[in-house]
């Protein structure tokens, strides 16, 4: 999802958090129109005045918007970000997705593993084995209790309606990129650390 179009004004932020949360997009690839040198859309905005000519613009690109001020785009891609990859909003997209859509994880693996039980056994081992790592691995590395208290809930509660042991270790996987995506937001928020723009 890129911001900062031409046609884009401040009320994009709210437009594409609604669209992630109904599409129930987990990890949701979004950033800031960039204008990448050699491509018409540089030479059109260069024409246009409508570059910012460092490296390493302080807005985190090099596109002055049309609609909005370089602070609306900043600061509204940030407030998104944090909003996609707080607790609460993150997980229910997962739970949405994974729990209550009906979504089938790696059906022809588990039809597969149903003809082949030795298989089937071993590969799920795996899986649990896996899943029960990374767990530790979240326990032990994630910072902040009120987090790892949210991922033992989370997955307690998948436990509780699906013991798919491709489920569970998909599920502790996006835990861990929760992680990931949280503290980046929550750093850019803070002005702890740049601008992260992916485009």
């Amino acid at each position: 999802m890129i911001l900062g179009f031409d046609q884009d004004t401040a009320g994009i932020f709210d437009a594409q958090l609604d669209f992630i949360r109904e599409a129930r997009i987990v990890e949701a690839m979004v950033g800031m129109l960039s204008a990448i040198p050699k491509t018409p859309l540089h030479a059109r905005l260069a024409a246009e005045g409508r570059l910012y000519p460092s490296d390493d613009p302080p807005f985190g690109t090099n596109v002055i918007p049309l609609k909005m001020s370089r602070q609306e785009l900043r600061g509204g891609y940030i407030r998104l970000m944090e909003q996609l990859y707080s607790p609460e909003a993150y997980f229910a997209r997962l739970d949405g997705l994974l729990l209550h859509d009906g979504f089938q994880l790696a059906r022809r693996q588990a039809l597969f593993w149903q003809e082949h039980a030795w298989k089937g056994f071993k590969a799920k081992t795996l899986l649990v084995t896996r899943a029960a790592l990374l767990f530790a691995q979240l326990m032990l590395g994630v910072p902040d209790p009120h987090l790892r208290r949210e991922y033992r809930r989370r997955i307690l509660g998948m436990l509780r309606q699906n013991r798919d042991p491709a489920v569970l270790f998909g599920y502790v996987l996006k835990c861990a990129m929760h992680f990931h995506h949280h503290r980046m937001a929550e750093g850019m928020s803070r002005g702890g650390t740049p601008v992260v723009n992916p485009y």
